[in-house]
């Protein structure tokens, strides 16, 4: 799911178009828990975000979004749900689009937990968080006639390598659209933060495409590993693809990210530690790539388990953003 950047037509435009994309029946359930805080933020000075972005395109993104919302709307009660989304958005709702775009992202990972769980038999959620306290869970419902508290994190996802293409290409196509009128396709191994060498490399890259006739092929060598490019006519935009074979490499750092996930855990104990009833952790994760191995996965729950010494149920989702 990456997030669109240009600004073609207006932000303006771009809130309108989405503002009636809301009202499609199909977008119903997004309505019902986000239409006051978008009509709000429709009414900021740049008002371009993710949702919008999704909205004015028909990203696909939005089906999974409604069902989830719709989920969240059936156990909490509409009241609920509209009250929880203003205590998580309302603050940021005309602010920069990152701050929105991460409240978003936290937010839609408490909705798809309770969706998640409420397939694994949890009933009669109540929110317990109505403003930004610490120490105090998000959630709690009952599992098997017991009480159990829930806290929800969302493990936003780093930058990577091909966010620097996707950022540049996209700049230099608004400056100079007749030179830059590209698309890339980016084939690259790894998703670790870019260290500044690499960013500044691959600025370099984009920019010594200009005026070029494509279609042509590159190759970009990076600390990590060789990048390779394909490029084709287009209008500044980029996607990734990966050829996934057994001895591939591992797209992510394990240690970095085994690190992120201790950090997360470590946080949700210390807002559980005073609560009585059983605990319930759900870690989401949105991996660059759209998938993480299965031994990756299995880890992060051991480490979430180790984190609160096995008295906790935990679960892993990721894709949520």
């Amino acid at each position: 799911m990456r997030k669109f950047i240009s600004r073609y037509p207006s932000d303006k435009d771009l809130a309108a178009k989405a503002l009636t994309s809301l009202q499609d029946i199909r977008h119903a359930a997004i309505r019902d828990v986000f239409g006051a805080i978008l009509k709000k933020r429709a009414t900021a000075t740049e008002p371009d975000c993710t949702l919008f972005q999704w909205l004015a395109h028909g990203a696909f993104s939005l089906d999974l979004l409604n069902k989830d919302c719709a989920v969240y709307v059936r156990e909490l009660g509409l009241g609920n749900a509209r009250q929880k989304c203003a205590t998580e958005l309302d603050g940021k709702a005309r602010g920069p689009k990152k701050e929105f775009n991460g409240a978003f992202a936290d937010f839609w990972s408490e909705m798809a937990a309770i969706s998640e769980l409420y397939k694994r038999g949890y009933r009669n959620f109540c929110p317990l968080r109505t403003r930004h306290d610490v120490g105090t869970s998000d959630y709690s419902a009952v599992l098997h006639e017991k009480t159990c508290h829930i806290e929800v994190k969302n493990m936003r996802t780093n930058e990577t390598v091909f966010d620097i293409f996707d950022l540049e290409i996209r700049r230099l196509f608004h400056l100079s659209p007749a030179e830059y009128s590209f698309t890339l396709e980016v084939n690259y191994d790894f998703d670790n933060r870019p260290t500044g060498d690499q960013a500044k490399a691959v600025r370099a890259f984009v920019s010594s495409l200009r005026g070029k006739t494509p279609p042509f092929h590159e190759t970009l060598q990076l600390d990590e590993g060789i990048a390779k490019i394909n490029v084709t006519a287009g209008s500044g935009t980029a996607f990734m693809t990966r050829n996934s074979v057994s001895d591939s490499p591992e797209p992510l750092s394990r240690t970095y990210f085994l690190n992120r996930v201790r950090d997360k855990a470590e946080e949700a104990r210390a807002q559980m530690k005073h609560s009585p009833h059983s605990k319930v952790l759900v870690l989401n994760f949105d991996p660059p790539a759209g998938s993480l191995t299965l031994d990756l996965v299995d880890d992060a729950v051991a480490t979430m388990r180790n984190v609160f010494e096995g008295e906790i149920d935990a679960y892993f989702l990721f894709y949520r953003r």
